[in-house]
C-alpha cells in the first residue's frame, strides 16, 4: 500500500491542495471586491451576502438540495482531483526516473 502512496503521489496531492486553496482565495477576493462595490453603489447597510467558491459557490443551493451543497461538491471535486493529480505526478515521476536509470 505504501508503494501506491509514494512521495510523488503525495506531492501531487499537495499540489492539488495548494491549487484549490489559491483558486478559492482568488474567488473570495473577487467576490469581496464585488460586495464592497455593490454596497458602495447601491445598498449601504443592506444585508447583501456575497457568495464565493471555486468551482461552486459555498453558500448557494445546488440541485435544490441544501444551502451548503456547494461546500460538499467542492470537497468531493477536490478529493477526486487530489487522486488524479497524485497518480499523474506518480506516472510522470516513474517516466523521469526510468529515463534516468537508462542513461546511467
Amino acid at each position: 500500500m505504501s508503494k501506491i502512496y509514494d512521495i510523488a503521489f503525495r506531492m501531487g496531492v499537495l499540489f492539488n491542495v495548494l491549487l484549490w486553496t489559491i483558486l478559492n482565495i482568488i474567488s473570495y477576493a473577487i467576490a469581496e471586491n464585488r460586495h464592497f462595490e455593490f454596497i458602495r453603489k447601491y445598498a449601504f447597510g443592506s444585508d447583501y451576502r456575497f457568495a464565493w467558491g471555486f468551482p461552486f459557490k459555498w453558500s448557494e443551493k445546488y440541485f435544490n438540495v441544501i444551502e451548503g451543497a456547494g461546500i460538499i461538491l467542492n470537497v468531493f471535486i477536490m478529493v477526486s482531483c487530489g487522486f488524479l493529480f497524485g497518480f499523474l505526478f506518480k506516472f510522470i515521476w516513474s517516466k523521469i526516473s526510468r529515463n534516468r536509470a537508462e542513461l546511467k
